[in-house]
């Protein structure tokens, strides 16, 4: 019996390529990621809202110049953009109190960037909560009881927003990692404020006209605030939060300077001047106060009724009260300059070690 023989192609092996480039094509069209589509609105969708219904991973929502009175919501999305061409303004519809223009929730990687949010019809601008990833950039926030709320979200930065006459600029609670990074805030009760949150970065930030500028509460952890601008605050820095690090802002004109309590505080290279009660005001146990610079204080350049404080390497003139008073004991105080004082240059209960201080 005779097997048949098996057929063979006797084309040249390159006249068989161009079949197999438009399978290899064909295969790579459908595993390779869908192309992002530019949601135009109002030109292609009436609303933002219906922008957002339709969107998908890497899709970009275009809003063209207007006012829109509605209010977005953005659930369970990943990977999109909402920007702004031209003056875009936000007046949610909503009236009652905790209502917002925006929201942002159990969604991750949203970008928001250029809007405007105004108080008419609603009194907050952007909540995010349960996301991750979210960018607020570039936006503007006028007359809100809330600018923008961070609630248990990871990851979350508002960068170069401007926010003016509110209630609270961004408030960030029960999240980790929000960072807070050169906003403009005017006129506002609590300016930026943290609570029960960890990681959090509160950094290049001009604050001007507030009641505290930065508050964190006793419930966070591990804060930075750092090189911020803050000027005619009652309170410019209120810190009840433990591992905070207070990094070389500028402080002037403002009633109370630097407010420190929790655990593991460091205040290091400040510029505090034209305060009228202490510059710094520390009751952290354990706390180090260093290469601080204090001018023209109404109350104590440094205060720290603490223990275990070292106090290193400060320059303090023309304090009212006493240039560094440390009226507990174990304390250290010691490279610092302090002169011109209306009371002690020095103040310090016995006990407490002084080391090498220059003053005059």
């Amino acid at each position: 019996m005779n097997t048949p023989s098996t057929p063979t192609d006797s084309r040249p092996a390159q006249r068989r390529a161009p079949a197999a480039l438009a399978l290899a094509a064909l295969l790579l069209a459908f595993s390779a990621p869908a192309r992002a589509d530019v949601l135009a609105v109002p030109q292609s969708f009436s609303t933002i809202q219906s922008a957002v219904n339709q969107a998908e991973a890497g899709d970009v929502i275009q809003i063209s110049s207007g006012k829109y009175n509605e209010v977005v919501s953005i659930v369970g999305k990943a990977d999109l953009t909402l920007r702004a061409k031209g003056k875009v303004v936000i007046e949610g519809t909503g009236t009652a109190p905790g209502h917002y223009s925006m929201t942002v929730r159990k969604s991750s990687t949203i970008r928001i960037v250029g809007l405007r949010f105004t108080t008419t019809g609603t009194n907050s601008g952007i909540d995010v909560d349960d996301s991750r990833g979210v960018i607020i950039y570039d936006c503007e926030f006028r007359g809100l009881a809330t600018g923008a709320r961070v609630l248990e979200s990871f990851g979350v930065m508002l960068r170069k927003n401007e926010f003016e006459d509110g209630t609270s600029a961004v408030y960030a609670h029960e999240s980790t990692n929000v960072t807070m990074l050169a906003n403009e805030v005017t006129n506002h009760s609590n300016a930026l404020w943290v609570s029960s949150t960890t990681t959090s970065v509160v950094q290049g930030n001009k604050i001007k006209g507030a009641l505290r500028a930065v508050y964190v509460l006793s419930s966070s952890s591990n804060t930075t605030i750092s090189n911020n601008q803050i000027q005619g605050a009652f309170t410019a820095i209120d810190n009840d939060g433990s591992a905070t690090t207070v990094l070389a802002n500028s402080i002037k004109s403002c009633s109370s300077g630097i407010q420190a309590g929790g655990n593991s505080i460091i205040v290091r290279g400040n510029k505090i001047s034209k305060i009228e009660q202490n510059g710094i005001y520390v009751s952290s146990h354990g706390a180090t106060i260093q290469d601080n610079s204090i001018k023209k204080v109404g109350g104590d350049g440094i205060f720290a009724p603490a223990t275990s404080v070292l106090v290193i390497g400060n320059d303090v003139s023309s304090a009212a009260g006493d240039g560094i008073e440390l009226p507990a004991t174990p304390a250290t105080a010691m490279r610092n300059k302090v002169k011109k004082c209306g009371g002690k240059n020095i103040a310090s209960a016995n006990g407490v070690v002084l080391l090498a201080n220059e003053t005059k």
